[in-house]
């Protein structure tokens, strides 16, 4: 706990606190009193003070933390880790107890319950300069922020149902929709024409015939004639005989 230290009050100004203390001991004068007698050195009135003030106050934190300032200042790190859990108990967020009891507990020997006190202070608010001393002087690395999420995937775009892409849209060697085959209508039903068969390729020109000619006419005229000649000659001589 290390709070700035209060200023050394004059014997006039610590009697007036003194006075307004006693006329109204439930009222937050305990605090500059208790505080001006810190200052001078003066533990047991400090102490009665706070007390006095925790009673009055039992729902607020802030004085037993006064009064643990009080115990820490003596030595007295059992004492004053008592009451700055007593005040967690009724503030388990407030940052300043938090910072209180992690510097008792760093300066008593638990590292490790000082680190784990610094971390909730830190998880509070992690911009915090206060806390930011305390790390600081307690030779602590501060946590790093976690880094910041990663922006979502942009979504696919719709396509539009219905509606065939455009060819600037297509990818190349694509085919656009009803090149290979149209559609038509029967009875509002869509109906799908088949694309006409393909001729079938052969791996030669073997099998291709050869196209007709006129020369190929004329011998096959010469060759009918002559055999009707050689017929009719055949029995014509046949008879003969």
């Amino acid at each position: 706990m290390s709070p700035t230290p209060a200023k050394t009050l004059s014997p006039q100004e610590l009697a007036k606190l003194e006075s307004a203390f006693n006329s109204d001991p439930g009222s937050d004068a305990y605090r500059p009193l208790a505080e001006a007698y810190l200052a001078a050195g003066r533990f047991m009135e400090a102490m009665v003070v706070c007390k006095k003030g925790v009673k009055a106050h039992p729902n607020r934190p802030d004085p037993r933390l006064l009064l643990a300032r009080v115990y820490a200042e003596q030595g007295k790190d059992k004492k004053a880790l008592d009451e700055l859990q007593g005040a967690l108990g009724i503030a388990p967020t407030d940052r300043t107890v938090l910072r209180a009891l992690a510097d008792v507990q760093m300066r008593s020997g638990d590292a490790a319950s000082g680190k784990a006190t610094l971390q909730k202070v830190w998880d509070l608010d992690p911009k915090d300069p206060e806390t930011a001393a305390s790390f600081a002087r307690w030779k602590v690395e501060a946590p790093k922020p976690p880094p910041p999420p990663e922006p979502p995937p942009a979504p696919a775009a719709a396509v539009q149902r219905g509606v065939p892409p455009r060819l600037s849209e297509m990818p190349p060697g694509a085919v656009a929709p009803g090149a290979a085959a149209r559609t038509r209508s029967v009875n509002g039903m869509p109906v799908q024409r088949a694309a006409p068969p393909r001729v079938a390729e052969h791996d030669d020109d073997d099998h291709i015939p050869a196209p007709a000619t006129k020369q190929g006419h004329a011998l096959r005229f010469v060759l009918t004639a002559v055999a009707g000649v050689l017929i009719i000659g055949g029995w014509y001589g046949y008879g003969q005989w």
